[in-house]
């Protein structure tokens, strides 16, 4: 895998935001490959897909780029709000691939993945509108929170410039693809685990979790027994080895969580 960005592939675009969406973007389309079936390429979308850059060819799984010449921080910058919330909320958001590159070397320097399945509505956070003097008054955008996402679930794909064996990415990718797989789509497992990373602490009570009964609530209206569904979930998380149970009522999040 050749880690340069080719700086010549954007002539003619002006503006450094242009400039590093080109060619982190014919980055991926040139050496980049699904993580979940290792088929490459990827097939770069038009850009007025709402929410995606690129898919798979192979088993359709979409993918956004989010590239930054500086480390990640707990926030990564979206775009519409109510755009993503409703993806995420449908189980249409893409996978994300974090990238970090050295701007003055042209190089990518780390990569990650995302698991789609791992974005809960609670991690996508409303930024407030544009000012009424902005080009786009009035646009809401959103921030992604990496803190209501397992931090087992963002797979190195590249760390400080290493690329990582291919086949170890996917079977990382495989152990949270497949616990994903529990959630049979209704977003419950994602989200109790979201309220769980949202507690900030590794040790936590059943009775801190039921204080986001009222926006799970919402989450899924369907669903009258909250807490008892609640429970429910926290026995998956136990059982796959994200949450241990300490005594009743006391719980404790793993490492990888």
């Amino acid at each position: 895998m050749d880690l340069r960005l080719l700086s010549h592939l954007a002539q003619g675009y002006h503006g450094f935001t242009q400039i590093a969406r080109v060619l982190t973007e014919e980055w991926v389309a040139r050496e980049g490959y699904c993580v979940s079936c290792l088929h490459t390429p990827l097939e770069r979308l038009p850009n007025n897909e709402a929410v995606w850059d690129f898919r798979c060819t192979a088993c359709q799984e979409p993918y956004q780029l989010k590239a930054r010449a500086s480390s990640f921080g707990k926030m990564v910058a979206d775009g519409a709000y109510s755009t993503f919330y409703d993806a995420v909320l449908k189980g249409d958001a893409p996978n994300f691939l974090l990238m970090h590159y050295d701007r003055g070397h042209h190089l990518v320097l780390d990569l990650f993945g995302v698991h789609r399945r791992f974005i809960s509505p609670l991690a996508v956070i409303r930024r407030n509108p544009l000012g009424p003097s902005a080009r786009r008054a009035g646009w809401v955008g959103c921030n992604v929170s990496l803190g209501a996402i397992p931090r087992g679930a963002l797979i190195p794909i590249i760390e400080s410039g290493n690329v990582l064996d291919r086949e170890s990415v996917r079977r990382q990718w495989g152990k949270y693809a497949r616990l994903a797989s529990l959630d049979n789509h209704s977003g419950w497992l994602r989200d109790v685990l979201s309220c769980v990373l949202k507690l900030g602490s590794d040790e936590f009570r059943l009775a801190d979790i039921y204080s986001y009964a009222v926006e799970l609530g919402e989450l899924h209206p369907r669903n009258r027994n909250v807490e008892p569904k609640i429970r429910q979930q926290l026995q998956v998380l136990c059982r796959e080895g994200l949450v241990e149970r300490l005594a009743p009522g006391l719980y404790r999040r793993s490492g990888s969580t």
